[in-house]
């Protein structure tokens, strides 16, 4: 058993987006075998706590101005400047004061890397994504001054994903393609997963008129998905005289999401106790995402619950399933429209959809066969010189 420094961007806990959940259950898998203390740095507002999954469990809490601060101040430096708005000195002066008393680090994101890359402990690092894809693909999809800082941005996280990767001892991120468009080099493909409570939900008879999407609206891929569904794809439902409702379900929807609720046939709910409970009661899930990166837990989720998901290629990414067998991949607008009407009118295909997808998940990306995955390449760190480099471990 070894004691684990799990270093978060954000608390953990509770896991109520896609980051969250990856960090959460990830360091509740690893506790099962080793001691995990979990150090987070937070905005704000977030004071509860999970129950005794870790030994420890410290958040530096400051206010959301000096995160902005510090990033404004990186602009005169090298560094991302996401490094510079995540970095307490608070925090790494408890890191530099603790940190002998551990025998490896985990970083989750390239935020924390800063934290522990002058350590001569083992150490790894989650990248989740492959950061500078994501900042370059968001430059097309911005307005200005935020084109101009996605630009800067993707720039340094490609230097600083590919330096990083040469002083930690293994390196992860959740998918093959996020591994191809990284900068970083020896990039093991760790995918995320759904809870077994979510697959041994009671599945519902579902509103046969009702479409869903799920996501965290404060995040710029997830809004904007919204936005070309009901730009693009409600007229054409419009046009087919289809009769259904649209749930936007998540936290934080900026004002042109909130502005979408006007509408007759759109809900926009915000945060909610149990947004699954939306993706049980409705026909079909819908996540037609445009930019981004990583696996999209909202389809993982979805098909978990047996829910019949309509995605983009993009959407798909990752996700070791087939079009038609687990799930329907449509990019344009108009084949976009017709999976859905596909959905309506043929229940029987769509419960047979639902079905292989539900058993897919069961058999492929429940969080207990990633652990074991993860737990792999922890041990394999712990039980080698730091100057090796992992293995690769399929997926």
């Amino acid at each position: 058993m070894a004691r684990i420094l799990f270093l978060c961007s954000r608390p953990p806990y509770p896991p109520v987006d896609g980051a969250r959940v990856r960090m959460y259950n990830l360091a509740t898998l690893l506790a099962e075998d080793h001691d995990v203390d979990v150090v987070a740095i937070s905005k704000g507002g977030e004071s509860e706590r999970p129950d005794n999954e870790f030994k420890r469990y410290k958040v530096f809490t400051e206010h959301w101005s000096r995160f902005y601060a510090r990033g404004i101040r990186s602009l005169l430096s090298s560094d991302p400047l996401q490094c510079g708005a995540y970095f307490s000195t608070d925090m790494k002066r408890w890191v530099d004061r603790h940190v002998d008393e551990y025998d490896l680090v985990y970083c989750t994101h390239l935020a924390t890397a800063k934290y522990a890359t002058d350590t001569d402990q083992k150490k790894v690092i989650d990248f989740v994504d492959a950061v500078s894809k994501n900042f370059e693909e968001f430059v097309d999809d911005s307005s200005y001054p935020w084109r101009l800082i996605y630009r800067i941005e993707s720039r340094r996280v490609g230097r600083y994903e590919q330096t990083v990767s040469s002083l930690f001892d293994a390196c992860f991120i959740t998918t093959k393609t996020d591994r191809s468009a990284s900068q970083a080099e020896d990039v093991t493909v760790i995918p995320n997963g759904v809870s077994q409570d979510l697959l041994d939900r009671n599945r519902h008879h579902p509103d046969e008129n009702m479409i869903a999407f799920l996501g965290d609206l404060s995040y710029l891929p997830n809004a904007s998905a919204v936005e070309w569904f009901v730009e693009k794809v409600i007229p054409i439902l419009d046009s087919f005289e289809v009769d259904f409702s649209f749930q936007i379900v998540g936290k934080s929807p900026p004002q042109k999401i909130r502005k979408l609720g006007e509408r007759p046939e759109i809900e926009v709910t915000g945060f909610v106790d149990d947004p699954y409970d939306y993706v049980q009661q409705s026909a079909v899930s819908v996540v037609p995402v445009q930019i981004g990166g990583g696996i999209q837990n909202k389809v993982l989720e979805s098909m978990a619950l047996g829910t019949p998901v309509v995605t983009t290629t993009f959407g798909a990414t990752g996700i070791d399933a087939r079009d038609e067998e687990h799930f329907l991949v449509r990019d344009s607008p108009e084949e976009f429209a017709n999976g859905v009407c596909t959905l309506f009118e043929e229940p029987e295909f769509a419960r047979e959809l639902s079905a292989r997808s539900h058993d897919l998940i069961q058999r492929k990306y429940t969080w207990e066969s990633i652990g074991e995955k993860l737990d792999r390449q922890i041990t394999d760190v712990l039980n080698r010189d730091c100057e090796e480099r992992p293995p690769e471990v399929g997926i």
